[in-house]
């Protein structure tokens, strides 16, 4: 019988456990884990942001311009209303309604106010010496004026060749605004006059195709080809200086007047 004696052996120790299993209390229940995820770190407040440069560029273009249409134009961070003005056109200062889409960006306009009725500086037109230059009379004499930003080509007035497209240009000019009302604003970023005795003004005129708008006149000599940017004249602080230079960008792209007749 040795064999049986070990099988009950070995038997024995399960029954003891159940035994006693059996015998546990029976009002003691497992308390529930509850799934909390750890409290976070408290690491203090956020660093400072660096006040050295303007904030990095947001995504989309047009978010740019939250905010920041009618400020001041400041060269180091222009404001971007689309992908157009990030490049070529100041959304603040010239095209501040393109945010919502209300403007054509082939018009440039008159700053708002500075052709009320009251505060402009309203002429009438006695006639077109050449593309970039007019008469008015001021207290019954003639008086130049010279459109800013704009260079047409010359008549040989002053000595000069005579180039390409002049009577193009000069012609529409005394089309747009012979005898016509106009507004002129002194930029303060350039003197009331050159060495050659002309007024230094940009010329504002009513704009049918623009629905009766104030527009820039020299902006639409470049749009059309008329005329380059006069660069002589530009700096960042000039009135319309990157509405400017995205005329010139847009006519030379297009072939417009004498980029395409004169192979400029």
């Amino acid at each position: 019988m040795p064999l049986l004696l070990l099988v009950s052996a070995c038997a024995a120790p399960a029954e003891r456990s159940a035994s006693d299993s059996q015998s546990a209390p029976e009002d003691v229940v497992a308390e529930p884990v509850e799934d909390t995820p750890p409290a976070p770190e408290d690491t203090g407040p956020p660093p400072a942001a660096d006040d050295t440069g303007p904030p990095p560029p947001l995504e989309p273009p047009q978010d740019l311009c939250a905010g920041k249409c009618g400020q001041a134009y400041k060269p180091s961070y222009p404001c971007q209303c689309n992908d157009l003005c990030g490049k070529y056109g100041n959304c603040c200062e010239d095209y501040a309604d393109a945010c919502s889409g209300d403007i054509d960006l082939d018009w440039v306009l008159a700053p708002q106010g500075q052709c009320d009725l009251e505060e402009g500086e309203w002429e009438v037109l006695a006639g077109i010496a050449d593309g970039d230059t007019v008469w008015i009379m001021r207290d019954g004499a003639p008086l130049k004026i010279r459109l800013l930003i704009a260079n047409t080509p010359e008549d040989g007035s002053f000595g000069t060749p005579v180039e390409c497209f002049n009577q193009e240009a000069s012609a529409y000019s005394k089309e747009r605004l012979d005898y016509r009302n106009v507004c002129l604003i002194r930029d303060p970023d350039h003197p009331d006059m050159d060495k050659n005795g002309r007024l230094l003004r940009h010329l504002y005129y009513e704009e049918p195709e623009a629905g009766g708008k104030l527009v820039n006149h020299a902006a639409r000599l470049v749009r059309l080809g008329f005329a380059h940017v006069g660069y002589k004249f530009l700096t960042p602080q000039t009135m319309h200086s990157e509405a400017f230079v995205f005329q010139e960008q847009k006519a030379k792209s297009e072939g417009a007047g004498g980029w395409t007749a004169c192979a400029w």
